[in-house]
């Protein structure tokens, strides 16, 4: 919440500025609201990602999947890389660790 207020304050100086100088365009203000968006989408993917994860260690069966740790989880999306945290389990059955 707090890097978002940050976000909306350096987009509304960097408008003031683009105004005040008479650079500001329609191709700017459209790649500036783009590239917000895109900031917002892999925030709230993000968000879902972990939620399901909460989801999933408070459903596991827990005498199979013993919880060891949080760790954090790169991936490349569609609009570029995104990172969010996973639990990460030992599997008894299996004997391996797994993420589920």
């Amino acid at each position: 919440n707090h890097n978002r207020k940050e976000q909306g304050l350096k987009m509304k100086t960097w408008l003031i500025k683009e105004l005040n100088e008479g650079n500001l365009d329609f191709r700017k203000l459209e790649w500036m609201l783009f590239n917000l968006l895109i900031g917002v989408f892999r925030h709230l993917m993000a968000e879902i990602l972990e939620a399901i994860d909460l989801f999933l260690m408070a459903t596991r069966d827990t005498k199979r999947y013993i919880l060891k740790e949080r760790n954090p989880r790169t991936l490349q999306t569609l609009v570029g890389e995104m990172t969010f945290k996973r639990r990460y389990y030992w599997d008894k059955e299996e004997g391996t660790w797994v993420y589920l």
